[in-house]
């Protein structure tokens, strides 16, 4: 597939047919375009190509876009020869991708990254790097992985992985190379307590709000979190009142289902975390964000505790 973007060809990689098919990727997609992958601005990208006569609705480009984004985990974009005005300005509005051979070029987030490197330093982890950073030393390490590799795994999407590993490089907790291929990997030199260690002075409390109720809301795999987590890792004795973990995300897509909390009692206590809470083997939430959700209690005993159940992971 030849591509110029700014009259400067694109190195592109055809994607073999048969792997579509095999990751469920709809006909229309390995029947009627051709589909190769690329590199531009350091970033892994789709490309699609029309090779039939055939006309597909932005919806339908929509929906193809989407279902590639999802199976190969990176941004997508459609190849055109020539644009009509008024096809340009229905994939502005669907915010798909394209690019018209030496002409024009709509790919705002990548535009949007690049330009992040101009931003103010961090001083802390954001919500998505703390994330990476907790999911690697507890749940699977993420070591020598792509970030479409690791959007793949866990419910980070690829733009965000991205940012996240951008924000670890620069805080210096982890090191990113480009393999022969010239994708980028990550690399943490640290590991287990070192690492922890490492990141400490950068990790900040995933607890956004705290509410309380008398009944549940059902259907939303919250997991035990504060005290009711930590009672399950160590010796101390749970609260009366017990309390649930839920991503912000979730909770403000289902706030029907939370109408009725109350930010003062209950019976139950529900506490809003930025992130999505890495579930463990014992329906809590995992041990490290369970520390840092506690990091404010003035209890003695639950610090020894804390202590004891970090101190247990290496």
């Amino acid at each position: 597939m030849e591509v110029k973007l700014f009259s400067n060809p694109l190195t592109t990689k055809s994607v073999d047919s048969k792997s579509l098919r095999c990751n469920g990727i709809p006909p229309d997609v390995w029947m009627c375009f051709d589909v190769a992958q690329t590199i531009y601005k350091g970033q892994p990208m789709l490309l699609l190509k029309q090779t039939v006569n055939q006309n597909f609705t932005p919806k339908q480009l929509r929906y193809f876009s989407d279902c590639l984004c999802r199976e190969f985990g990176m941004p997508v974009s459609f190849v055109f020869d020539t644009m009509p005005y008024y096809l340009r300005e229905r994939l502005f509005e669907k915010n798909i991708y394209f690019i018209v051979s030496n002409k024009y070029v709509f790919l705002p987030s990548l535009f949007i990254n690049s330009a992040s490197q101009d931003t103010k330093p961090h001083t802390e982890l954001t919500t998505a790097a703390q994330y990476l950073l907790l999911y690697h030393l507890q749940k699977s390490s993420i070591n020598g992985l792509t970030a479409q590799d690791i959007a793949a795994c866990t419910p980070l999407q690829y733009t965000t992985v991205t940012r996240a590993i951008k924000v670890l490089a620069e805080l210096g907790l982890c090191r990113i190379t480009k393999d022969a291929l010239r994708f980028k990997r990550i690399w943490f030199d640290a590991s287990g307590a070192s690492l922890y260690k490492m990141a400490t002075p950068y990790l900040v409390c995933p607890v956004k709000a705290v509410y309380y109720c008398d009944a549940v809301p059902q259907n939303h795999n919250m997991l035990l979190a504060s005290v009711s987590a930590l009672s399950r890792y160590t010796m101390l004795n749970d609260d009366e009142t017990t309390t649930y973990a839920i991503d912000f995300q979730t909770f403000s897509a289902c706030k029907s289902d939370f109408s009725f909390l109350n930010p003062i009692e209950g019976r139950y206590r529900i506490e809003v975390w930025n992130y999505s809470p890495i579930p463990s083997e014992k329906e809590t939430v995992d041990k490290l964000s369970l520390a840092l959700s506690m990091k404010d209690y003035d209890d003695p005993r639950i610090e020894k505790e804390k202590k004891l159940m970090i101190d247990g992971l290496w």
